[in-house]
């Protein structure tokens, strides 16, 4: 089966689907928090290294919402968005093992077309204008992509990050711009999110769980994830501000937002069941080391 065939192979898998994508927006949403925080806090590198990555879990977001997977390099997740193309492992081939629960093998399409992006949105209600904002994305992406590598991996630049003649007007310049692109692409993918969930016939459970304020989930968990991480309460009544699109008060919230939430569980999530595993597996060798 295609990665599209197996999230919407049946409700529990459609649940899932909206989960994951929610997961790629919270990335996005708290590494934009967490930039702005660190640009207060003068800790330029970081922050620029946070603004970078809201960008490419948007890019990725927006990617997997259209066609159920991504490409998982940087570069080619920039020419998916900037040339239209892009051939590149995909985040469902890398993972399959522990996706796959069946003897039938998901087959991932290793390539992408900027087209099919465009295709899935603009066949949806109220459709923002895709065909002019991936393109942009596309550039922010290609150029941020070089700009963070030379900021991260050139040690001269590191050093004298502090109170340098030069080098630390630089990196201001550089943080503040990706604080600048980085919000429109931010908002964007909160737009592309409620047009993907307004789209889809399990609209209403999935606001009932992204609007759960009793069992604080959803929006409500991302906000208490963020204060419990971001100094700058700005930044976080920012973000906070953006996710407004997706804030709704659906009837009959609790037993439908208590369906979505029984098929997202850790045990019944499968895929997520085994990654953590895999992730705790990993973290159990590495413990190991002898020192």
């Amino acid at each position: 089966m295609t990665p599209k065939e197996y999230w919407n192979q049946d409700i529990e898998r459609q649940d899932q689907k909206f989960y994951t994508a929610f997961c790629l927006l919270g990335a996005g949403c708290s590494d934009y928090a967490v930039g702005i925080d660190l640009l207060r806090q003068k800790k330029l590198n970081w922050a620029a290294m946070a603004l970078y990555y809201s960008m490419v879990h948007c890019g990725r977001l927006a990617c997997f919402l259209a066609v159920s997977d991504f490409p998982t390099g940087h570069g080619q997740l920039a020419n998916l968005f900037d040339s239209g193309l892009c051939n590149d492992r995909t985040w469902m081939s890398r993972n399959q093992r522990f996706f796959n629960t069946t003897n039938q093998r998901i087959q991932t399409q290793g390539s992408f077309s900027r087209d099919d992006l465009v295709e899935f949105f603009l066949s949806c209600s109220h459709p923002p204008d895709v065909q002019a904002q991936f393109p942009k994305w596309g550039q922010i992406l290609s150029k941020a992509k070089k700009l963070r590598e030379d900021s991260n991996y050139e040690g001269l630049l590191i050093t004298h990050e502090y109170n340098h003649v030069r080098v630390t007007e630089a990196f201001e310049k550089l943080v503040r711009s990706f604080s600048v692109k980085s919000e429109p692409v931010l908002r964007e993918a909160i737009s592309l999110m409620t047009t993907f969930a307004d789209a889809s016939q399990r609209r209403e459970h999935w606001y009932a769980f992204l609007n759960w304020k009793e069992e604080r989930q959803g929006l409500y968990y991302l906000e208490d994830s963020l204060l419990n991480r971001v100094r700058d309460r700005k930044a976080l009544i920012r973000v906070t501000e953006f996710l407004s699109p997706l804030r709704r008060s659906p009837e009959q919230t609790l037993h439908l937002a208590t369906e979505v939430r029984e098929h997202v569980k850790v045990g019944v999530f499968t895929g997520k069941t085994n990654l953590m595993d895999d992730f705790e597996g990993k973290i159990q060798e590495f413990d190991l080391i002898a020192l």
